[in-house]
This record gives structure tokens, C-alpha cells and sequence, in this order.
């Protein structure tokens, strides 16, 4: 019988998460009052845990627009980072000659329609009509 089925047993309510957590979150379990099992997994597993993370974080930051979350995304995107071998300072340079080369995000343009110029004008040139329906 495992750990798990002797809780059961006894009734003690568990309650299972299988995610990423931060390190700090047993001690504050345990400060709580309450019990836990962690494991600590090799770089490669937990990779593919923290960018579900990501995603969990991200959808935090979309339902409460809560700043916090936004350090959350940071800091996962920082182990991320860290765990396919680039540092935070490597990742800003990337940021940076990214904004160099396509702009960032500070003029809040939002893509409506993208015309084909070559096919447009073509079209125009050979006052060719269309008829929609």
C-alpha cells in the first residue's frame, strides 16, 4: 500500500497539483500547517514542466490582469531560458536586436488586413473588376 493509499485510508484529504512550483513554496506549505511531496527532477523533465507553467501563468495574467503575474511570466521565462543554456543578459541582447530589427511593441499597432501590393497592382494597372458577394 502506498503513502498515498495510507492518507486515504485514514481519511486525510490530499489534494494533487503536478506542476512547478517556486523553491520557496514547501516552506510555506509546511509554515501552513499542511504536508507535501515534492520531487526534484533532472533539467530535461522539467523543462517540459516549466513551460506548462508558462501557459498557466500566462492565462493567470489574462483573467486577473494582476501585475504580480507578469513577474511570474518573467521569472519562468528567465528558468526557461537559463535551462536551454542562455542567461538573462543573453536573452535581453536577443530582445534587443529583435527590436532592432522588427520594432517592439510601443506604437500599439494592431494588423487589420495585409494587401498583396504585387497582385494589387496588377489588378489596378489592368483595371481588372471584382464583383463580391
Amino acid at each position: 500500500m502506498s503513502q498515498e493509499d495510507n492518507f486515504i485510508k485514514l481519511g486525510i484529504n490530499l489534494t494533487k497539483y503536478h506542476k512547478a512550483i517556486r523553491d520557496k513554496i514547501p516552506e510555506i506549505i509546511k509554515k501552513d500547517g499542511y504536508a507535501c511531496n515534492v520531487e526534484t527532477m533532472n533539467d530535461e523533465k522539467y523543462l517540459v514542466e516549466i513551460e506548462k507553467k508558462l501557459s498557466e501563468e500566462v492565462i493567470e495574467y489574462q483573467n486577473d490582469k494582476n501585475p504580480e503575474e507578469l513577474a511570474d511570466i518573467l521569472e519562468v521565462i528567465y528558468k526557461i531560458a537559463k535551462l536551454k543554456g542562455i542567461s538573462k543578459e543573453q536573452l535581453e541582447k536577443i530582445r534587443r536586436d529583435k527590436v532592432e530589427k522588427r520594432g517592439a511593441f510601443e506604437n500599439n499597432l494592431f494588423l487589420v488586413v495585409l494587401y498583396l501590393l504585387v497582385i494589387f497592382n496588377y489588378i489596378i494597372r489592368k483595371n481588372i473588376i471584382f464583383y463580391c458577394l
